[in-house]
């Protein structure tokens, strides 16, 4: 049977991700089922919301200035970019920042396909092909 998601991927990213994802459901739970004043529940999920949209937005700045000065290549950089723009689309919806959240992921997805294709590519050698001459 072929693995779906490696055991080291799953303790690292997608249980992190199912623990912010429950806590998150139990605040909207919380403010759902507040019958009595739904103004404030709105007002409790819009600033939670906000408060985790600054916390991911915090955290990808760090997680990317520290990269930074490591000197690590921009690539590896652009993950922290996604949630850098996603923390930011979540603090205060702007059509400029969904524009640009949504061009560096097809970008992204676009470039897993062409390497895929084209290996070379994805290595850094970007030298012409063989069969075409150097103009």
């Amino acid at each position: 049977m072929r693995e779906i998601i490696r055991p080291e991927v799953l303790w690292r990213e997608v249980l992190p991700l199912a623990v912010f994802a429950l806590i998150i459901a139990v605040v909207f739970l919380i403010a759902f089922f507040n019958y009595e004043d739904l103004a404030e529940a709105d007002l409790a999920v819009a600033w939670t919301v906000r408060l985790v949209g600054a916390l991911v937005a915090v955290v990808a700045t760090f997680g990317l200035f520290w990269r930074a000065l490591n000197g690590e290549p921009l690539e590896q950089q652009f993950g922290f970019v996604l949630a850098l723009l996603a923390g930011l689309l979540l603090m205060g919806v702007h059509w400029s920042l969904a524009i640009a959240l949504g061009l560096i992921g097809v970008a992204l997805i676009a470039r897993e396909i062409w390497s895929r294709y084209y290996p070379a590519a994805r290595a850094g050698d970007y030298s012409a092909p063989a069969n075409r001459p150097l103009p």
